[in-house]
């Protein structure tokens, strides 16, 4: 792995985290991370895969949260109306 802002010295073995790197490292890919700007990547069958681009920040999965809540409220909410509607509450 040659980062382009970086050595090409920085990149080195990691750990894979995530599906898409766990599948990739199954299969036989390489994943390196360098070590100044945390950009990871995978070697697969000669080619490289960037894999997380180091300028995204990942997020703490409070979206994931709200729409889990959401979907319970909402057939919850349906719930209620079906037997308000047909009168069993």
């Amino acid at each position: 792995m040659q980062c382009t802002p970086c050595l090409p010295e920085a990149a080195v073995r990691s750990k894979p985290r995530g599906w898409l790197e766990n599948t990739l490292y199954v299969w036989g890919a390489d994943i390196r991370r360098c070590l100044k700007c945390n950009a990871r990547t995978a070697f697969f069958w000669g080619r490289e895969i960037s894999l997380v681009d180091p300028e995204i920040r990942r997020t703490r999965g409070l979206p994931a949260w709200i729409a889990i809540a959401f979907g319970i409220f909402s057939v919850a909410g349906v719930a209620v109306w079906i037997l308000w509607r047909f009168h069993r509450l």
